[in-house]
């Protein structure tokens, strides 16, 4: 969990069992009704997805997230498949097309000769 050291900050701590009040998805939608400059989501491992993206497209930009995987082109691919999992009616390409739409930056983090740190930057909005 996140302490930014700011006064105005609410921390959401999400429970991944089940159909829990406290999902990923209701925070989101929760943290939508408290109108925040930023939203800062752990990480994105399921049918949170798309609720993640359609909050950064509704006026929150700054929005911060983690994914695991191997390349910045493979996060958009793992990206689509979580969303393809929350039943929105959407091809695996228009998600995409829809996320390099959205999202300004992507880091990639990850070991160079056993040092952990930033091995690539991608503007998907550019490629």
């Amino acid at each position: 969990e996140l302490h930014p050291p700011h006064k105005n900050q609410v921390g959401l701590i999400a429970d991944r069992k089940g159909e829990s009040a406290r999902s990923p998805s209701k925070l989101l939608e929760s943290c939508l009704r408290m109108r925040p400059d930023r939203i800062i989501l752990g990480e994105i491992r399921g049918i949170e997805a798309y609720d993640f993206l359609e909050a950064v497209n509704t006026g929150h930009p700054g929005a911060i997230t983690t994914i695991h995987a191997d390349s910045p082109e493979l996060a958009f691919d793992r990206l689509a498949l979580m969303v393809m999992r929350s039943g929105v009616q959407m091809s695996h390409g228009e998600i995409i097309n829809y996320a390099k739409k959205t999202i300004d930056l992507v880091i990639q983090v990850g070991r160079r000769n056993g040092k952990r740190g930033v091995l690539e930057i991608n503007l998907p909005s550019q490629n």
